[in-house]
C-alpha cells in the first residue's frame, strides 16, 4: 500500500535542484582553478625547469629581455658551445658537472676530448668534412674540404656553419632525452595536475560532504531552494552524519584523480557513476538514485510529505491505518453504499 505521508517531488523540481548544486560546484571549482591553483602551481612550472636547465648547459644566454637562445654567426661559437655542454671548455664546467644537474639527481658524466671527437663530431662518417690536428686541448679542428680545393670561402665556411648549428640543436635534443630532465619534468607535471585537482575536490567535499552536516534533513543548497528532503528507504529522518554516505561513491571518485592525477580515469569513473546514477533513477518505482541505493535514503518533496521520526510512529501510522480500513469495511457491510 502506498504510503501517502511520502511524496516523492517532480522531475522538475530533482532537475532543478541537481541544475543548482551543478551551478555553484562549478563555479567554486573555476574560481579555485583560475584563482588560487594556476597562479601557485602552474604548468608553467615545466616551462621554468626548462629554461633552468638551458641556462645552466650554456645554451641560453641571458640579456636584458631574459632568456635567448643562442645566435651566432660564425661555426666556431656554436663548436665551442657543443664543447661546453658535452665537455667544458675555455674553463666552464660542462653541463653534467654543474651543481644544477648534479642538485637534480643526474647521473651522467662529462667527456674527454677524444670522447667528444669520436661520438659527437663524428665527421668520419661525412667525406664533406675531415678532422685535422687536435688543439692544445685535445678536441680535433674541422675543416671544410671545399676550402682546401680552392673553391669559394664564402660556401665553405656556409656549410661549416650549417654543420655547427646542427651540432649545436643537437645539444637541445640530448638535453631533452635526459633521464634527469624527463623524470623532473615529469615530477613537475605530477605535483601540479594533483594540486589542480584540488580545485575540483574541495568544492566537492565543501558541498556534499560540509553542507549537509550544516544543513538540516540532509540538503544542499539546491534541496534546500526546491524544498527536498532525504530521509531513509522507510521515511524515517536521519542524523547528519547518515547523509554523509550518500556522496560516498562520488567522494572516492574525487580522491582518484587527486591520488593518480589520471584525468581520463576519472572521467571514465565519473561518466559510469553519473550513468549509474540516471539510470537507477529512472527506472526504480521511487525513484531512488544509485547514492540513494548504496545509502539506503530516498529523497522527498518536503512541502508534501510528513516523514516519521522513528519505527514507532510508522507502526502507530500502520495500525491506524489499518483500523480505519477496518472500520471502512464494517460501515460498508453495515450500511451498504
Amino acid at each position: 500500500m502506498e504510503d501517502t505521508r511520502l511524496q516523492f517531488p517532480s522531475l522538475k523540481k530533482r532537475s532543478l535542484a541537481l541544475l543548482l548544486d551543478a551551478g555553484i560546484f562549478l563555479l567554486g571549482f573555476l574560481l579555485l582553478y583560475f584563482l588560487a591553483f594556476s597562479s601557485v602551481f602552474s604548468i608553467d612550472k615545466e616551462t621554468e625547469l626548462r629554461a633552468e636547465a638551458f641556462l645552466a648547459a650554456g645554451l641560453y644566454e641571458q640579456n636584458e629581455s631574459g632568456y635567448v637562445i643562442y645566435d651566432s654567426d660564425e661555426y666556431s661559437g656554436y663548436l665551442n658551445k657543443v664543447k661546453s655542454y658535452y665537455c667544458g671548455y675555455a674553463g666552464e664546467p660542462s653541463y653534467f658537472d654543474t651543481d644544477f644537474y648534479l642538485d637534480h639527481g643526474g647521473e651522467r658524466k662529462s667527456l674527454t676530448p677524444q670522447e667528444f671527437n669520436e661520438s659527437i663530431l663524428g665527421v668520419e662518417d661525412s667525406p664533406y668534412f675531415t678532422l685535422t690536428e687536435v688543439d692544445e686541448e685535445g678536441f680535433a679542428l674541422i675543416k671544410d674540404d671545399l676550402y682546401y680545393q680552392g673553391e669559394l670561402k664564402d660556401a665553405a665556411e656556409a656549410n661549416l656553419l650549417t654543420y655547427c648549428s646542427g651540432l649545436f640543436r643537437d645539444c637541445f635534443v640530448d638535453l631533452f632525452n635526459d633521464r634527469f630532465y624527463a623524470e623532473a619534468v615529469d615530477s613537475a607535471t605530477s605535483k601540479t595536475l594533483a594540486r589542480q585537482s584540488l580545485s575540483f575536490y574541495l568544492p566537492l567535499v565543501a558541498f556534499h560532504f560540509l553542507l549537509p552536516l550544516c544543513l538540516p534533513r540532509g540538503k544542499t543548497i539546491g534541496r534546500l531552494a526546491t524544498n527536498i528532503i532525504v530521509v531513509s528507504k522507510d521515511g524515517i529522518y536521519q542524523s547528519c552524519l547518515f547523509n554523509l554516505l550518500r556522496p560516498l561513491p562520488l567522494g572516492l571518485i574525487g580522491l582518484s584523480l587527486v591520488f593518480s592525477t589520471d584525468y581520463y580515469l576519472f572521467l571514465i569513473l565519473l561518466t559510469v557513476y553519473l550513468t549509474a546514477d540516471f539510470v537507477s533513477f529512472a527506472l526504480t518505482k521511487d525513484h531512488r538514485s544509485l547514492r540513494d541505493l548504496v545509502s539506503g535514503s530516498l529523497q522527498l518533496d518536503g512541502a508534501r510529505s510528513q516523514p516519521y521520526q522513528d519505527y514507532d510512529e510508522i507502526e502507530k501510522a500502520q495500525a491506524a491505518e489499518e483500523d480505519a480500513l477496518l472500520q471502512i469495511s464494517e460501515d460498508y457491510y453495515q450500511h451498504g453504499d
